[in-house]
């Protein structure tokens, strides 16, 4: 009885595709803009500091995570895990231990807290 309740609160918690499709490509836009402001800081010969290299790539983490989080789905199912995007068993086993692990990610609000976290470091890197 305890498990078709935990089972259903998943199944309720589940965000709406359109959201995950958009976290998804913020993570990829995530990663791709870290990498290209690494890339033109080197060719326009700044020296970045300690600090903003760390970020950078905790940025490029967080974006590879939020790709692994947003690219399947967030029940404990491994026959549902990965219904719609990618199949692959260690991304399924990588996202499971981080769900599990992290559990605030499992939940909508935990996520859009992550995400606004994340938002919050990036804009930070820019020179505004």
């Amino acid at each position: 009885q305890q498990h078709k309740l935990q089972t259903k609160q998943l199944e309720d918690s589940k965000p709406i595709v359109s959201f995950r499709l958009f976290s998804f490509f913020g993570g990829v836009s995530l990663v791709i803009s870290s990498i290209v402001t690494d890339i033109m800081a080197r060719q326009a010969g700044n020296m970045r500091e300690i600090m903003e290299i760390f970020v950078s790539i905790y940025l490029i983490l967080f974006g590879l995570l939020t790709c692994l989080l947003e690219s399947g789905d967030i029940s404990s199912k491994p026959s549902t895990f990965s219904n719609y995007c990618c199949s692959f068993r260690c991304v399924t086993h990588i996202r499971m231990s981080v769900l599990k692990n992290a559990t605030f990610l499992r939940h909508p609000i935990g996520r859009s807290l992550f995400y606004i976290f994340l938002g919050t470091i990036s804009i930070s890197q820019a020179n505004i």
